[in-house]
């Protein structure tokens, strides 16, 4: 029993600050008002952030894998359509998106939001605190605010700033909003501008315009989508924001409609937690009080779910006269949509129609419902009938074996494992190397979370038939791990003279002496001391005798160990069997030093051995030998294509630098899920104190626990991880922070033509992120804890720790290419062939920062000289940044080898190459590259310099946003680093026209810089279609445009557009007719070739051209009038150019021969 001496004067903690914490680990009612907040986007626009728009699967170790539908285009304004895989594995609770499960429907953009503590706009003190604002509060003066800070995790302060993911086509980032609502990039490579619409909390809506002007535009009415994870409306709101309106400086539109399904519930799975360990301290007796010792934990379960009010699904996309509509195969009230077929038409015409055809699993229940997409069929559309054109097939591996969603048959990855969890997800701990006696007592009734592969890759896409017959087969592994000890090496000598074994045969190693039949009466062996892993090996003697008779001695025999350089025993056993034994043995631990070699010998002493045997056996640990272990997850190992001829373009791929391939000692050693958190809880006796009484002077006693808590989910997930560095890779190692549920690659080498590297290969190296968006701003102290477990409060800091932890994933800032080396295979030996290598600048740009804390332990009493107001001592407070960043290639060095030099070679110095080195400069405001410096093998130097609309003071591209496009680029070649250099090109570009946004004028300079005009661009239409042009000998060019103003159909050199346009009107309605109806081209052509050979055109060279807006151009006719006629296959591939017309003579073919 602990006594505490109490002053009169001290008063009790305050109540519900001290239980903060205990509830939170306890997982009671408070449970979800006082951990911190995450509220998400729904998951299908989750989904579209974290895996579309990838450039590296490699890097991820994903397929890539893409099918074209369809590219709108409204003049020269496009957006593509496709659907994209983008991730291995099918977890058991991932929920299908429209297209199925893993797959991407990419059409529009999303921005979406992930809620961090309470919603941005709901609250007014947000904090986004200064480097000098936690100065402040890490002193004796900010005290009290930190402690302010610190205590409302609940109430009025925001803690962390909400982040916003966009994705659109050949785009994707991060931001956040500022104090002022005003967003900011947290990587600025890709010179966009973001803003919002207005108020944002009124219109949510933003607009991201890219550097060429175009203006994307998501949210606002109809457009947004809202989620919650709890009742609280302040940790809730609107988190999808859908691209409605795509614009270029022309006014081309792309706009697109969606529509309001019914609000859904998903269920995502189930959080369950219980008492796992407790050790309780001070109980005392019932005499000195009513005993109130601190409640354990409660099983407690609750469903992780989430709330999507208002959700939307895309419906339409509108780009000039062409539309596609998006057909959905399920109602509006089901929980998950499913995208049926997409109509194209053109000129209110439906063309074409693409089917989507699925594996559905036989779920009733609306949660567990799953679908695989299994067949995209392309249809053509004429007159109300459907002929079929082609599709694709689509393979997985069992995707009906994976459990119904929401099923506890699940590795602590979530990925299905095969095993019959029937009650429970709380794992058994033991089955991943812990001790604890409750599992072996209750063993059927926790989990089995260990990972299964065979499991695991279920779902998976395993290959892809593509229209062509060809086919794209795709294999998976899991990652690997070495266990925790090294793989078992012996070395082991028999002596003796029997030739069998008969009696207690169990006691000496039977097969080791049969295998060694005949025995002789003395052996030697050897070993080096870098053969061991460690300093220590372990030797085992045993002495043997089939002799059941008495006799003084059966057998003896003497082992010795001896330094092979000086002849010196240095370790030496006799062992021997008297009279009345028939076995002995004797083990010994045998220290070894580096750089040596060892003689062992084992021999029978004075041939004293009565039918006996005698085995030695040296045990160690194999230097760099490790047992290989699966350790969870799923990624891609190999893909390869089939064609009619069999297997090509074979890819194998290793997540390791090409010397560990094999190498077993460089992985990391087998991971260990954690999910146990500790909690401290202690009070006062309650004939000692009340909640409205001090505690009597004198002395009191407290009852304290210290538990551990058992969670269904981890409570760890990010891990540190090495690779060799870059820079050294011999040395030195790189860390990196690596996310077990998302885990990247940084170094790969990939294998062409099988797994040896037979069609050579290619070993690349990436970027990674080394950012911890948290960490620790001030440690508590046991001041006030009351225990004797000593590690009682380091406990609680980490568990405290893990549920403050914030991480922020910078997509651009990993998975850059670092290197790549591209290396050939002759007669089996490796060749490099060229290597690369690429520095990048992470420059940061500006950081804002935030506190939080969560308190460990209720006080009973306040330490004297405190202040309950400002004590924070027994409280884990973490500090959050958010730092944003300019990313930059700064150089490129590129090597293309002559001679053959082998792969492993350290120094490539005395080897023939072409060696190029890139510098690249971004002196401006907007970080666009100012200046590339390129020096070649021979010491030239080439020098091309850029200006942009800052340099060049045209505020109206600046006002537009238009800041990515060179308008002056001058070359400047040197004879090496120190010449002078002379220039030996400069061309600008001009936008003078006042009445738009687009070219006016190309200029060129010659070597004394004196300017002249290459090319003037006179007219343009609405659209931004040039209408005429004057080229430098000044002869006008017009161009005639057609189709409803999207494709040129005349090319008139000669004349301006003045001259013609009055001309035109017939070649432009026919177009127009053609456009609708393409049974009109026939027509069509009759009318342009009359328009060739009208009398007030006839000085002129005129070229014309006809189109299936859908396909391409269909016919083209230079001035000669020898007409080429395009013909495609119902793929709409070019197939065939032909003279005159359909039938003529064939000027070329294109065949595609089945290939993918």
């Amino acid at each position: 029993m602990k006594k505490i001496v109490i002053c009169a004067g001290l008063i009790l903690a305050n109540s519900f600050a001290a239980q903060e914490l205990s509830n939170l680990m306890r997982g009671g009612q408070n449970d979800e008002e006082l951990s911190p907040n995450v509220n998400p986007p729904s998951p299908e626009s989750y989904f579209r952030t974290q895996y579309g728009n990838l450039q590296f699967n490699e890097f991820k170790g994903n397929p890539n894998v893409v099918i074209p539908i369809h590219t709108l285009s409204s003049n020269k304004l496009k957006h593509p359509l496709s659907l994209l895989y983008t991730k291995a594995g099918v977890k058991v609770n991932d929920t299908p998106n429209t297209a199925g499960m893993n797959w991407i429907l990419e059409a529009g953009g999303v921005i979406n939001r992930t809620i961090y503590d309470k919603t941005d706009e709901t609250v007014s003190n947000r904090l986004l605190l200064s480097l000098d604002d936690l100065s402040y509060l890490y002193s004796q003066q900010g005290e009290s605010t930190l402690v302010t800070y610190a205590r409302e995790l609940t109430t009025n302060f925001d803690h962390q700033p909400d982040i916003f993911n966009f994705s659109f086509p050949g785009y994707s980032g991060s931001f956040y909003l500022d104090h002022n609502f005003k967003p900011v990039l947290l990587t600025q490579d890709n010179n966009l501008k973001i803003e919002t619409v207005g108020i944002f909390k009124q219109t949510y809506s933003f607009i991201i315009t890219t550097n060429d002007g175009t203006k994307y535009t998501f949210g606002g009415a109809g457009a947004t989508e809202k989620t919650k994870v709890r009742a609280n409306v302040f940790l809730s709101g609107v988190t999808s924001f859908y691209l409605t309106k795509i614009e270029d400086m022309a006014g081309n539109k792309i706009e697109f409609s969606y529509t309001q399904v019914n609000p859904n519930v998903t269920l995502l799975g189930l959080n369950e937690q219980k008492s796992l360990d407790k050790k309780l301290f001070d109980m005392g007796a019932p005499a000195e009080g009513t005993q109130a010792s601190p409640s354990t934990t409660p099983y407690s379960q609750s469903i992780k779910k989430i709330n999507i009010n208002d959700p939307k699904i895309l419906t339409q996309i509108t780009a000039g006269n062409e539309k596609v509509i998006i057909n959905y195969a399920t109602t509006p009230s089901e929980t998950f949509q499913k995208a049926g077929n997409i109509v194209i038409s053109s000129y209110n015409v439906d063309v074409k129609k693409i089917v989507f055809e699925y594996i559905n699993n036989l779920a009733t229940d609306p949660q567990k419902k799953r679908f695989f997409l299994e067949r995209v069929k392309e249809y053509t559309l004429k007159n109300g009938q459907e002929n079929f054109v082609q599709e694709y097939k689509l393979e997985y591996d069992n995707p009906l074996g994976l459990p119904d969603r929401l099923s506890f048959s699940m590795d602590y990855l979530g990925y299905s494992n095969g095993k019959s969890n029937l009650q429970t997800l709380l794992p058994n701990l033991n089955l991943f190397g812990s001790r604890y006696n409750v599992f072996n007592q209750n063993s059927g009734y926790y989990a089995d979370r260990t990972p299964d592969f065979n499991f695991t890759k279920n779902g998976t896409l395993t290959s892809i038939t593509y229209p062509t017959k060809g086919k794209t087969v795709f294999e998976y592994e899991p990652t690997f791990a070495r266990k925790s000890t090294p793989v078992q090496g012996e070395k082991s000598l028999v002596i003796g003279n029997t030739e069998a074994l008969w009696a207690d045969g169990s006691l000496i190693d039977y097969n080791l002496v049969t295998s060694n039949l005949p025995l002789s009466g003395e052996l030697t062996g050897s070993f080096q001391s870098s053969e061991v892993e460690g300093n220590n090996v372990q030797i085992e003697l045993k002495l043997h005798s089939n002799e059941v008779g008495t006799y003084a001695d059966k057998g003896r025999a003497k082992f010795e160990i001896i330094d092979s350089a000086t002849g010196q025993v240095i370790f030496s056993e006799l062992i021997f069997l008297p009279k009345t034994m028939q076995y002995i043995d004797s083990f010994n631990d045998f220290m070894i030093e580096p750089n040596k070699t060892y003689l062992f010998k084992y021999n029978l002493v004075n041939n004293i051995c009565r039918k006996c045997s005698a085995t030695s056996v040296i045990k160690y640990s194999k230097k760099g030998e490790w047992e290989l272990t699966p350790n969870g997850n799923i990624r891609l190992k190999k893909q390869y294509d089939v064609s009619e001829n069999g297997s090509v373009n074979y890819k194998r791929i290793y997540y390791s630098d090409f010397q560990s391939i094999n190498n077993t000692g460089s992985l990391d050693f087998e991971y260990t899920p954690e999910f146990r958190s500790n909690r401290f809880d202690q009070q006062p006796y309650s004939g000692y104190s009340g909640p409205n009484q001090l505690p009597g002077a004198g002395v009191s006693y407290v009852g304290s626990i210290s538990e551990t808590i058992l969670h269904s989910e981890l409570q760890m997930h990010m891990v540190t991880r090495s690779i060799p560095s870059v820079s050294n890779p011999d040395e030195g190692l790189d860390e990196y922070l690596d996310n077990i549920y998302d885990p990247i690659y940084p170094v790969v080498n990939i294998s062409y033509g099988g797994d040896e590297f037979e069609k050579g290969g290619e070993e690349k190296r990436f970027t990674i992120s080394n950012i911890y968006n948290s960490y620790t701003f001030r440690q508590p102290t046991d001041d006030g804890m009351f225990t004797n477990i000593g590690s009682a409060l380091n406990e609680a800091s980490g568990s405290a720790q893990n549920t403050l932890f914030w991480n922020v994933p910078l997509g651009n800032l990993s998975g850059k290419l670092i290197s790549s080396k591209v290396f050939g295979n002759k007669n089996g030996q490796l060749y490099l062939k060229t290597a690369t290598h690429n520095d990048y600048r992470f420059d940061q740009v500006g950081i804002v920062s935030s506190v939080a804390g969560m308190t460990l332990f209720p006080l009973v009493f306040i330490p004297t000289g405190s202040n309950i107001n400002t004590y924070i001592s027994n409280m884990y407070i973490t500090g959050y940044m958010l730092p944003s960043y300019s990313v930059f290639l700064d150089r490129s060095i590129s090597k293309e080898y002559l001679e053959d030099i082998p792969y492993n070679t350290p120094n490539d110095a005395n080897y023939k190459k072409i060696t190029t080195i890139t510098n690249y400069l971004y002196d401006n405001i907007d970080k666009q590259l100012s200046k590339s410096t390129t020096q070649f093998s021979d010491m030239r130097v080439q020098e091309t310099t850029y200006k942009y609309a800052r340099e060049k003071a045209n505020q109206r591209l600046i006002t537009a946003n238009m800041l990515g496009i060179p308008l002056e680029t001058s070359v400047i070649e040197k004879q090496n680093v120190a010449d002078a250099g002379k220039i030996i090109a400069k061309t600008e570009t001009k936008y003078d026209n006042p009445s738009n946004l687009f070219q006016s004028s190309v200029l060129s300079y010659d070597l004394q810089n004196n300017s002249s005009t290459e090319v003037t661009y006179d007219l343009y239409d609405s659209k931004g279609n040039l209408l005429q042009y004057t080229t430098k000998d000044g002869i006008p060019v017009s161009i005639i445009w057609g189709y409803n103003a999207i494709q040129p159909i005349a090319k008139v050199t000669g004349a301006t557009y003045a001259q013609v346009s009055n001309l035109a009107t017939a070649i432009i309605a026919a177009s127009d007719l053609d456009a609708s109806n393409p049974s009109n081209e026939p027509a069509f052509i009759n009318i342009l070739d009359s328009f060739r050979k009208d009398s007030n055109l006839s000085g002129y060279q005129i070229t014309t051209y006809t189109y299936d807006p859908l396909i391409g151009v269909t016919s083209i006719t230079p001035s000669s009038g020898i007409r080429e006629v395009y013909l495609y296959d119902s793929a709409n591939r070019l197939k065939e150019i032909r003279q005159d017309n359909s039938t003529g003579k064939l000027l070329k073919e294109f065949k595609y021969n089945y290939k993918p």
